[in-house]
């Protein structure tokens, strides 16, 4: 009964977001990034730079240093719910 009335309220507040069409969400639980996800995120930087907004979700003591600063943010934010 409180889990449905929950998702409700949830699913009412994110009604007002606009859902972006071309954004790519990776998400990196290990405290790294790396594998595929950043190969792909490494490919969509290089081919087609302009055409998709990507977003790393990670923890705070993950390693950046392969991403761009405007291209991670960390987990349990406002921004990250966001996105």
């Amino acid at each position: 009964m409180i889990k449905k009335l929950l998702v409700r309220i949830i699913n009412y507040i994110f009604y007002f977001f606009n859902i972006e069409d071309n954004k790519i969400i990776f998400e990196s639980g290990r405290q790294k990034v790396d594998g595929n996800p950043l190969a792909i995120y490494q490919y969509i930087k290089k081919n087609c730079p302009n055409d998709f907004k990507t977003i790393w979700l990670i923890e705070k003591n993950t390693d950046t240093s392969s991403l761009n600063k405007d291209d991670y943010t960390y987990y349990k934010t406002f921004k990250a719910f966001y996105h």
